[in-house]
């Protein structure tokens, strides 16, 4: 709100106010603060800013979180990964020993993958074909008869971290599929197959079923929190889903999210 009310009025910011207003809304915007990340890694930079009086112009500032902004977008960009998350944005000034009045803002920002996920993540030869209990695929050397329909489903319903706990009423369904969540984002589906939320392929001609790798898997994992809250209806809370596997014989294969939430009570009746 400050950013966008008072670009044109002059107004200037102490150091230390400066840093928070920058630092916060970095945080509040790309960051995850889960602190719980695997394979963290560090990234620097800085930006130089013109002072008045020991203080900062708004202005200046907007140009900095645009800069940082910039900054965060193209890690993510750059790395390409679905699971690969901002933990947190550590921002501050230094020194620069110039006469003139100039700054430097600098920008630390620290990234991380998979454990941000609610989710026990599918393991490098955890391959599995789309549906029909056709079994393991590529990598996947298992005998066991399932799929990777099957295979989601379990873990959406079973979280990492549970959450309250009693009985629900009034449940009602909400069905789902790729068309209602196309995915508009960056890094985006990393499987071959489409760019949806939700597995969704239409080649159009006749074809093998679909082997579906862990990392896209592991995408599906990754956008269904979102997907929960998103279908979520007024009063009602997430129960359970479940995950059909359909077909059009060889030239369509897509999933079903059956959604279904309800009023959750402590009281059994």
């Amino acid at each position: 709100d400050k950013l966008e009310n008072n670009l044109k009025d002059g107004t200037t910011y102490a150091a230390d106010s400066a840093t928070w207003y920058v630092e916060a809304l970095l945080n509040y915007e790309q960051a995850n603060n889960a602190h719980n990340f695997t394979g963290l890694e560090f990234y620097k930079d800085s930006v130089l800013l013109n002072s008045i009086n020991g203080e900062i112009p708004i202005q200046q500032l907007d140009d900095a979180y645009s800069y940082f902004d910039g900054v965060i977008a193209s890690i993510l960009e750059q790395a390409n990964d679905p699971l690969l998350n901002v933990d947190l944005i550590d921002v501050s000034f230094a020194e620069t020993g110039l006469k003139n009045g100039t700054v430097e803002m600098e920008l630390v920002v620290s990234t991380g993958k998979g454990s941000s996920i609610n989710y026990t993540l599918f393991e490098e030869d955890e391959d599995w074909y789309w549906g029909d209990d056709l079994g393991a695929c590529g990598g996947n050397n298992s005998n066991e008869v399932t799929d990777a329909a099957d295979k989601l489903e379990y873990k959406f319903n079973h979280p990492i971290s549970v959450g309250q706990t009693g009985w629900f009423t009034s449940v009602v369904d909400v069905w789902l599929d790729g068309d209602d969540y196309p995915d508009n984002g960056y890094p985006g589906n990393p499987g071959p197959y489409c760019n949806k939320m939700i597995f969704l392929y239409f080649p159009g001609t006749s074809v093998d079923p679909p082997c579906i790798e862990h990392e896209e898997l592991n995408y599906y994992l990754s956008k269904f929190d979102y997907i929960k809250a998103d279908a979520q209806p007024t009063g009602k809370t997430f129960k359970t889903v479940d995950v059909k596997d359909w077909s059009t014989g060889q030239t369509g294969f897509w999933y079903w999210y059956v959604m279904y939430y309800g009023v959750l009570s402590e009281n059994p009746h």
